[in-house]
């Protein structure tokens, strides 16, 4: 977007970035620790326990095993928070920098993405790994914030 922006339309967009990354993503990393790294802590402490008191080799192996299911699980469970902040980063910045100004920058850079598919075609694939929220998402989150909130 580099070139094809006005740096009044880049205002929005890194209002929400900061409001995020310095506010917001604290919650979303706790949520995803409370889903990871507990969980994983506790299979590791389980199958030190299973070998140091049973004697059970084998059964430590099933239990560090079951550590990729629960890191996959995990991750995928706080994906939602993650998207949760980011729209909220957004609603935050448009109080800031005024709503209809925001919207105007997200139609503008959905315009542009529409016309290289290409573009849009990799873009979706990065955002739903990452759960990134999609421009059509936003735009519907800034949409549902009342015009005084905003």
């Amino acid at each position: 977007m580099m070139g094809k922006l006005t740096p009044d339309e880049w205002r929005p967009l890194i209002g929400s970035s900061i409001l995020y990354q310095k506010r917001l993503r604290r919650s979303a990393d706790l949520r995803q620790a409370l889903y990871i790294v507990l969980p994983t802590f506790l299979a590791l402490l389980s199958s030190g326990i299973i070998v140091g008191i049973l004697k059970i080799n084998w059964a430590s192996l099933i239990v560090l095993l079951l550590i990729i299911p629960v890191f996959v699980v995990g991750n995928r469970r706080s994906r939602p928070y993650l998207k949760k902040a980011m729209l909220e980063a957004d609603t935050k910045a448009s109080a800031l920098t005024g709503k209809e100004s925001f919207l105007e920058v997200l139609r503008k850079i959905d315009i542009m993405r529409q016309g290289d598919a290409e573009m849009s075609k990799a873009d979706e694939r990065s955002r739903r790994r990452l759960a990134l929220p999609s421009l059509v998402e936003r735009v519907d989150n800034l949409q549902g914030i009342p015009s005084n909130a905003a």
